[in-house]
């Protein structure tokens, strides 16, 4: 029944093709490989997407290592031309290949343990070696390589050899993948820029995404949700009512509106309560009244540490933790309120223990774990300043209350003059050291994280009407595969009409020649040169 009602569904909603050409005529069509996956959300959105690429650019689409006749059937119910690659075998001169770099990357860290310097063929994987480590064996940090430390490091250089005889037999203009991080898609991604082939990005979730095309390996941790310099004057052109209306959906509450609602939504639990004054959080808690409050927001230990933005001068998110905890115990006119990522029940770690580290009562340390009933939101009535690597709090809480930030590495909102970014940990001990000298920010700084928070959470993405609302659990649901496809008959009734706009207008914008990002800024830019053809077009016809 779904693969019937979904192929007629997106037979209505594609343009009729009469033949696959390019568009110079040459009657041929590029090649778009489309990443290994498994989970039923992406393969979706992935197929969705690709029917927009295939309208835009004309690509001729091929999945990667689709094995299961039933899930080729599934992919072509999309679009009838989809096509399937296997990987190429790696036969016995990949296997010698994979030996001698296995042997020769082995011996060298467990000389020198320098993890994070790890390379193939001038490739950069130490980053994704450290964190895949550390989220396959549901690590906080690495203490000592065991073993199964070279099972992922055996994994990656698979992969590479893998992916890379794979793209230069297929020679493909581009490839798709839903994460830069992994593995996977992380080698993936990398593989393939280092063969000059475009990457389309892919990501976001909850009738959201995102898209942001890379053409060179130094793009890497180019950051998706980041705005650049033209996002910044485009917002601060718009009409500034405008701008409230957008801000309010983001700033309250309700999180629904932002990129990462999910992650919000047990922060901002409307089960949990909201502190308005710090009188109310020291009765509440027991904690000495008139002292500076420095929130200190945890993230989850195995989420991926150095992936995202490269260089950190700290081991990993739990040597952060350590010890920015050893400077807070020896600081005591300070209160320090470390709280737990509200999602890191979906990042357990094996080695350590979170709450056993505030075993002993230090009168100025208060542990939140992500389970108290403390809605987030209360920071901006009670936070002096927030403290984090590159969690959503480093710009959200100077963005809604004017309350400082420091931040301990690169993230998708630093550089933009509104956060204090020690450049070492000397300079970060410093700064932790003289937190209580820290003032709230000037609205000059304050009105600049307005901005980066908007596009950070609000103009980074567009609609993507097509799949259904899931909250974060129901995502990680092992069985969610067997009841995905009976969600989508029933919402395709409710949103037929939008998923017809979102495809029309999505592929206008992928067609232009400059082409670097799919979000509301993008989307606005387009209809403002639409409307500029017409009028042009209606004035001189």
């Amino acid at each position: 029944m779904f693969l019937k009602i979904n192929k007629e569904i997106w037979n209505s909603i594609k343009p009729k093709h009469t033949e696959e050409k390019d568009k110079d005529g040459s009657g041929k069509s590029e090649l778009l490989l489309v990443e290994m996956q498994n989970h039923p959300i992406l393969m979706h959105g992935n197929a969705v997407f690709c029917c927009i690429l295939r309208e835009a650019l004309n690509y001729k689409i091929a999945f990667l290592d689709v094995k299961q006749n039933l899930v080729k059937e599934i992919y072509r119910s999309y679009d009838q031309n989809f096509l399937f690659i296997n990987f190429h075998r790696l036969g016995l001169q990949g296997l010698i290949t994979f030996l001698y770099i296995f042997f020769i990357k082995s011996i060298k860290i467990l000389f020198t343990s320098r993890i994070l310097d790890f390379k193939i063929d001038n490739i950069k994987y130490g980053d994704i070696l450290y964190d895949s480590y550390l989220a396959g064996y549901q690590l906080a940090t690495i203490k000592k390589i065991k073993f199964d430390f070279f099972i992922t490091l055996a994994h990656i250089i698979l992969n590479h050899i893998k992916f890379k005889k794979t793209l230069q037999q297929t020679r493909p203009k581009a490839i798709l993948v839903s994460h830069n991080i992994g593995s996977e898609y992380g080698v993936l991604m990398r593989v393939a820029l280092s063969l000059d082939i475009l990457v389309y990005l892919r990501t976001g979730g909850n009738g959201k995404t995102l898209v942001q095309v890379y053409k060179s390996s130094g793009e890497i941790y180019h950051d998706i949700y980041r705005p650049t310099i033209e996002d910044i004057n485009f917002l601060s052109a718009m009409d500034k009512e405008e701008l409230n209306k957008d801000f309010e959906k983001i700033s309250g509450t309700d999180k629904r509106q932002c990129i990462w609602g999910d992650d919000f939504k047990s922060a901002f639990s409307k089960q949990k309560k909201i502190y308005t004054s710090k009188k109310q959080f020291s009765d509440e808690y027991g904690i000495a009244p008139g002292k500076k409050i420095v929130f200190i927001m945890l993230h989850s230990f195995n989420d991926h540490p150095h992936s995202h933005y490269g260089s950190l001068f700290f081991k990993d998110y739990y040597d952060w933790f350590a010890k920015t905890l050893s400077i807070a115990e020896n600081k005591k006119d300070v209160i320090w309120v470390f709280k737990e990522h509200p999602n890191s029940k979906f990042y357990p770690t094996s080695d350590i223990s979170l709450k056993d580290h505030f075993n002993d009562h230090m009168e100025n340390i208060l542990f939140l774990d992500s389970g108290e009933p403390f809605n987030s939101y209360s920071l901006n009535y009670i936070a002096d300043v927030i403290i984090t690597i590159l969690g959503t709090a480093g710009v959200e809480f100077p963005a809604i209350g004017g309350i400082p930030s420091v931040i301990a590495g690169n993230s998708s909102y630093s550089g933009y003059g509104f956060t204090i970014q020690p450049n070492s940990f000397e300079e970060y001990v410093e700064v932790l050291q003289n937190i209580e000298t820290i003032g709230k920010l000037e609205k000059p700084k304050q009105d600049i994280a307005r901005i980066v928070y908007l596009y950070n959470q609000y103009y980074s993405y567009v609609q993507f009407s097509c799949s259904p609302m899931l909250d974060y659990e129901e995502t990680k649901n092992i069985t969610l595969e067997k009841y995905f496809g009976e969600l989508l008959p029933e919402h395709y009734k409710n949103e037929r009409e939008n998923m017809q706009k979102e495809f029309t207008d999505y592929v206008e914008i992928l067609k232009q020649p400059d082409f670097f990002r799919l979000s509301k800024i993008s989307l606005y830019r387009s209809m403002i040169l639409s409307s500029e053809k017409k009028i042009l077009s209606d004035t001189y016809n």
